[in-house]
């Protein structure tokens, strides 16, 4: 067994060995720390799990984006690469916190297990709307509609900005009027300005058309389950002008309100499944991210969004949405890297000789600095999930203070062990080849980015890129690697990317009441399968 562990590259000794005493040491406190964390209540233990968050994430996925800059630039003192590396992400985490707004007024709606919503199918019948359907109403939702806000004699009121109709089909439509809606003189927590769309019916003999009315939500129902983790979930009802509905029986779209949303995440904790920020603290969820720094000792390129992010969903399908579009992203990534380096590898390697002149260091630096900026937008959700979705200046302070420091440690330390994951690729310590590298990376997350607000695994992006790259060199025949070790090497960066999944879906059934194994099974794949047909339509693929 360790002969076939150690042909393929992986650690022999799966715990510590003896030259690890201090690790074993701080990895003990560390589980302490966050049992004590537990204990002396939420707004301790959000910072103490944020604390070893912002420390794992940025030793782990730092060796995405900085991995191939710090890997190229070992000649320079490391407190230069801190101030640069820095100051860029002060920089986009202000820009979010200062000018994102993506939510403040929500639209709630009946989904399919509420069955309030029928259509005329074919054969004339009348029937219950499926999951499909409501998926193409939240699409709907989600793109079409937009609200203006009104105030007029001190109240406040929406209005759609334009009449819009939904169709489902031939024989299924709603409409959608600009009327005027009062808003609830109190805001739901988390939600805002909270809204019902509630059918009303027209029949004709052969159609059947119903009009969205829209009605202000009064109050939310606090879970009041002894073990829950959020505010709203398990048996909450959701309160209207005509009754009552239960809240895991609607979906829900988010809309601007016009006020920022103090978020540092570029919107990505916005997403449906993740815009809850946690009222309590389960014991692994603070322990989540030690695992993270065992495994980031081990020198597994595990995903931080599954371990950290996912035992913070609120549904599977929010998990099966993350997935999809990881997953989604290292396809792309590895075919694009293969298609590249087959193309350019030969040349490279006949051109990218001797000393690289003074203009690559420049490319790369601002390469990389771009990268950075951009892999920001994306994973600080792994980091600001333990934390309230909208901060108040010294939340704020406190979560870039942290971060920084962990940014210079990790850089005077020349990015840990970890870093091998990247110098055992072919001359990734060419500032020529690691500029070309972060380039094409940067693309593809900022694609990502536009993409949709889903959160998503930048590791398996970057895992993806490097895979395809070290395929379209060894088959070219321009790297370092042969064929063999080439399979090697993407064959066990991809399985500690799995291993990492396992152990997250793990840890977010230990965590979440209401996630359990076997909506796992039923649900995961089915949004996984959705998120990637859709994902490959759009690429004209599919």
């Amino acid at each position: 067994m360790k002969k076939f562990f150690r042909r393929f590259g992986y650690p022999i000794e799966l715990f510590l060995p003896k030259n690890e005493k201090f690790f074993l040491i701080f990895i003990i406190a560390c589980f302490v720390s966050a049992l004590v964390g537990v204990m002396a209540g939420p707004q301790v233990g959000m910072w103490v799990g944020f604390a070893f968050a912002a420390y794992a994430a940025v030793a782990n996925d730092s060796i995405q984006t900085i991995g191939t800059f710090i890997a190229s630039n070992q000649d320079k003192k490391w407190w230069i690469l801190w101030l640069f590396l820095g100051s860029i992400f002060l920089g986009t985490i202000s820009y979010s916190w200062l000018t994102v707004d993506k939510t403040g007024l929500t639209v709630f709606y009946p989904n399919e297990k509420a069955n309030k919503y029928t259509k005329i199918d074919d054969s004339g019948k009348t029937v219950n709307w499926t999951k499909d359907d409501f998926k193409k109403l939240d699409s709907f939702l989600e793109e079409s509609l937009q609200f203006n806000i009104l105030e007029e004699n001190g109240q406040k009121n929406i209005q759609l900005a334009s009449e819009k109709t939904f169709r489902l089909d031939d024989l299924n439509k709603i409409q959608f009027t600009t009327e005027k809606i009062n808003v609830s003189p109190n805001d739901i927590e988390t939600y805002g300005m909270s809204f019902i769309l509630i059918p009303e019916y027209t029949k004709s003999e052969d159609s059947e058309s119903l009009k969205g009315s829209l009605y202000a939500i009064s109050g939310i129902s606090h879970n009041t389950d002894s073990l829950a983790t959020y505010t709203y979930g398990g048996k909450s009802l959701i309160s209207y002008e005509l009754g009552t509905i239960m809240y895991q029986k609607t979906g829900k779209v988010f809309y601007e309100d016009g006020q920022v949303d103090g978020d540092v995440t570029s919107a990505r904790l916005s997403a449906k499944g993740f815009e809850q920020a946690p009222k309590d603290f389960h014991f692994l969820h603070i322990a989540a991210p030690i695992f993270l720094l065992i495994l980031t000792r081990l020198r597994m390129p595990v995903s931080t969004t599954f371990i950290l992010l996912t035992s913070f969903a609120t549904s599977t399908s929010a998990i099966g949405k993350v997935l999809a579009k990881s997953m989604s992203g290292y396809i792309l990534a590895f075919l694009i890297g293969l298609l590249v380096f087959v193309l350019i590898s030969k040349l490279a390697k006949k051109y990218f000789t001797g000393k690289a002149s003074f203009k690559w260091t420049i490319a790369q630096w601002i390469t990389s600095g771009t990268l950075w900026s951009v892999w920001l937008m994306q994973d600080a959700a792994n980091i600001a999930v333990y934390l309230d979705r909208s901060m108040n200046f010294w939340s704020f302070f406190g979560f870039c203070f942290i971060i920084f420091i962990g940014l210079g440690l990790l850089l005077y330390y020349k990015g840990g062990r970890i870093q091998r994951i990247v110098t055992e690729k072919s001359v990734v310590t060419d500032v020529r080849f690691a500029t070309i590298i972060d380039f094409i990376y940067c693309i593809i997350l900022f694609y990502f980015k536009l993409y949709s607000e889903v959160p998503m695994s930048t590791t398996w992006v970057f895992i993806g890129l490097l895979g395809g790259r070290e395929l379209g060199m060894a088959i070219r025949k321009s790297g370092t690697n042969s064929m063999f070790k080439t399979g090697r090497l993407i064959v066990k960066d991809f399985s500690f990317a799995m291993i990492g999944l396992i152990i997250s879906i793990a840890i977010a059934i230990g965590v979440n009441d209401g996630l359990t194994f076997t909506s796992m099974i039923n649900d995961i794949p089915a949004e996984f399968v959705d998120g990637l047909i859709k994902f490959f339509k759009k690429l004209g693929l599919g």
